[in-house]
């Protein structure tokens, strides 16, 4: 199952970002690319977006990540879903930050003006947890990574970082 993870983690470019600001959901498609061997994922919105608000007031996100473009051309009901729940953090202006950039320009070179506008932010999300849906009503709760993660299947002693 893990290998699953990490392959749609790697072979997907969007995803559905949800973030919560004042006590309201707001969710958000996004551009990504992965940070490797971490499987962080590296985004960028503008700094004024009310997705960075709420990031700032509460970095614990969740990403929504499937398949459903090539699982439409053969059977819906084999479509996987991946919930990933983690942090956000900003990326540090510097070599990381422009590491970052290089990484999100060699998979979305529609990016590359808009990672240069200073008006924007770089950042990772650390995934913490997951949940893979397999087609209908086959999830899989799964380990998680971090003290702040609760999951319902918790990690084994000396496991590790849940993606290693």
């Amino acid at each position: 199952m893990i290998e699953t993870v990490k392959r749609m983690i790697r072979d997907q470019r969007f995803c559905v970002l949800a973030t919560e600001g004042s006590g309201a959901p707001h969710c958000s498609l996004m551009s990504f690319a992965v940070k490797t061997p971490e499987l962080d994922l590296v985004m960028v919105t503008p700094k004024a977006s009310r997705k960075w608000s709420n990031i700032l007031l509460n970095p614990r996100v969740s990403l929504l990540l499937d398949d459903r473009a090539g699982a439409a051309e053969k059977d819906a009901g084999g479509t996987k879903a991946l919930t990933l729940t983690g942090r956000a953090e900003p990326v540090e202006p510097g070599d990381l930050e422009s590491k970052a950039k290089d990484l999100l320009v060699s998979v979305h070179p529609e990016l590359a003006d808009f990672l240069s506008d200073p008006g924007s932010v770089v950042f990772l999300v650390r995934p913490e947890s997951y949940q893979l849906l397999m087609g209908p009503g086959k999830h899989t709760p799964a380990p998680c990574r971090g003290d702040a993660c609760v999951a319902p299947t918790p990690v084994p002693a000396g496991a590790g970082p849940f993606l290693s």
